[in-house]
């Protein structure tokens, strides 16, 4: 069986969301999921074992929230593609996670049904050696939607 060109891990303190997780990713090739984790020291662990190259990360979480593990990631990891997570698309939040290396934050209420399309982006990218310093969701075909 062919490597997996993307291996995600998810972070979100709420078991509500790995029912859509495990939608949104069970039918993309190239895409293996790695793993869930509830906390950052959960979600450290896990990046230590499994080596990540793509992690969603919710902003809220009940110890501690998704910035600190983005800060944490970015500085040890600086390759690993970070999409935040919010029920909300505050311009505060939308900003902070561009200025700390997040590609992109998702509403979670509006825009989860689009990560196979993000995905999609960093794929292409990692085939060709390349990395994605922003995402832009106005690039996404809308017909495909």
């Amino acid at each position: 069986m062919p490597e997996k060109i993307l291996k995600i891990i998810t972070v979100d303190d709420s078991r509500l969301m790995i029912p859509y997780f495990e939608h949104i990713f069970r039918d993309l090739e190239n895409v293996e999921w790695v793993g869930h984790a509830y906390s950052i020291e959960e979600a450290q662990q896990l990046i230590e074992k499994e080596k990540p190259n793509t992690a969603f990360l919710d902003i809220c979480l009940k110890k501690g929230n998704g910035f600190r593990l983005l800060e944490l990631i970015k500085k040890k990891y600086p390759l690993i593609n970070v999409f935040m997570l919010s029920n909300t698309k505050d311009e505060l939040y939308t900003k902070k996670s561009r200025e700390m290396g997040a590609l992109y934050l998702i509403d979670k209420t509006r825009e989860f049904h689009l990560i196979p399309y993000f995905l999609q982006a960093v794929e292409t990218a990692e085939k060709i050696g390349e990395s994605i310093s922003q995402f832009n969701p106005s690039d996404i075909d809308s017909s495909r939607e």
